[in-house]
């Protein structure tokens, strides 16, 4: 019997970070993004986890906005970043935003789950609770609690569940085969 928590439900490994490597192009797009927005860019500073979310082995930015004007009581910013190729990125840049979401603590996680052919992100929402973020074709939601609620946690002896022992949790993460 595998005890399954809410939180572990559909999850793939977080996304990977890679703070000591920021492509320039990625660096300007971030800082055209937030300039408007930001009174003390000195007193702003963001993160930056890799994870290819729409399966164009192509690995998009998930960047974590901190700072006065990014941050409040529920939590900082996630900027979505799509990178963008070929003749697309001369046009366009090498990055777009594709979301941004509000009210985010840490965890951010990817599912294997799809939408609009982009994976689901999950997040905890203000109660702590797991909430999925699913892809509309244009965006994310623009907060955890425009996601919808995970299952609670349950104790399954399901055969389609199964853990993922390449993954180096404790406990395992879950990976379910096709449905929630």
């Amino acid at each position: 019997m595998v005890t399954l928590f809410a939180s572990l439900l559909l999850l793939a490994a977080p996304p990977s970070a890679d703070t000591t490597h920021v492509p320039e192009s990625l660096r300007q797009a971030v800082v055209r993004y937030i300039a408007p927005f930001t009174t003390d860019m000195d007193a702003t500073e963001w993160q930056v986890r890799w994870a290819d979310l729409n399966d164009d082995a192509v690995q998009d930015a998930l960047v974590t906005v901190v700072g006065p004007d990014w941050c409040g009581s529920g939590g900082c910013t996630l900027l979505v970043f799509e990178a963008v190729s070929g003749n697309d990125a001369d046009e366009l840049g090498a990055y777009r935003i594709a979301a941004e979401i509000s009210q985010i603590h840490d965890g951010v996680t990817v599912a294997e789950t799809t939408t609009e052919g982009w994976h689901d992100l999950v997040v905890p929402d203000a109660d702590g609770q797991p909430r999925r973020l699913r892809f509309d074709g244009e965006t994310y939601p623009s907060s955890p609690g425009e996601g919808a609620p995970m299952p609670e946690p349950t104790e399954r002896t399901d055969p389609s569940v199964r853990t993922d022992p390449s993954v180096g949790t404790d406990p395992p993460v879950v990976v379910l085969n096709e449905t929630p």
